[in-house]
């Protein structure tokens, strides 16, 4: 994964395609079942809230308010460092 996938133009397409309800159930039973059979970090607005909700793992964001956990995540990732 490179740092183009955080680019305002990815982002804008993924909204449109995600929006597509077919798509949006095809994604979250693709995601869910990821997250069934490893373990994994997530990014998006609904993987804690409907994508898994009631999940076991921890929520970054909410260890650090305002997001410094996501942004810390975000940041190791897109510099290719692993977790």
């Amino acid at each position: 994964m490179t740092e183009q996938i955080r680019t305002p133009a990815v982002s804008m397409a993924a909204s449109k395609v995600s929006a597509v309800p077919a798509v949006r159930k095809l994604l979250f039973r693709l995601q869910r079942d990821l997250a069934e059979k490893n373990n994994v970090i997530m990014d998006g607005r609904d993987i804690g809230t409907v994508v898994l909700p009631g999940g076991t793992g921890q929520n970054i964001s909410d260890r650090f308010p305002g997001g410094a956990g996501q942004a810390q995540v975000c940041g190791a990732l897109r510099e290719g460092h692993g977790c």
